[in-house]
């Protein structure tokens, strides 16, 4: 009976083992909503990283990060570095645009974790779509593969929730920052 269970547990441990070989280790997160605003007021909360404290998710989610601001502080070339209980990262902003929106890369060394990123703007009438999204791979074989499956179901909860506080600020806001 014993040896029945244990090679019975064995077999699964190289199933699982086998399946995260072939699964792939991307993974992409994408969450999207429409701000009553237009690109040009929407824009200075993006592209100004002492803007994201009040709307992203990261903060609330971690209350022990440390974040420091860059020399740049605003638009292409804007980096951050953090650290708290869920890890030390950095991100950089690689292009600012008022009529395109932000593309930044994000490190998350602790995890292994290097992505790309971008919060971009689609006009539509008197609104503007705004879509979050981030991209990469795992570098880890196998575990990597599963961490990635499970990416949008842990990440875009957190999207959403900075989508929602970034659409409030903005369409409460008399006159941008």
């Amino acid at each position: 009976m014993l040896k029945k269970f244990s090679i019975t547990i064995g077999a699964f441990f190289l199933l699982v083992l086998l399946m995260g070989v072939f699964i792939s280790n991307e993974y992409e997160v994408k969450r999207s909503i429409s701000i009553n605003a237009n690109p040009q007021q929407i824009h200075p909360f993006v592209e100004d990283l002492n803007e994201w404290p009040k709307w992203t998710p990261w903060q609330s989610a971690d209350p022990s990060v440390e974040i420091i601001i860059g020399e740049i502080s605003k638009g292409e070339g804007a980096s951050q570095k953090w650290k708290g209980k869920s890890g030390i990262g950095e991100l950089k902003i690689t292009k600012s645009s008022p009529d395109y929106g932000v593309d930044y890369m994000l490190d998350m060394r602790a995890d292994g974790l290097n992505t790309f990123s971008n919060i971009t703007y689609q006009s539509e009438g008197t609104a503007t779509e705004v879509t979050w999204i981030m991209k990469g791979q795992f570098a880890m074989p196998v575990i990597g593969a599963y961490i990635a499956m499970a990416m949008d179901g842990t990440a875009g909860p957190m999207y959403e929730q900075g989508l929602k506080k970034l659409k409030e600020l903005v369409e409460n806001s008399d006159q941008n920052p």
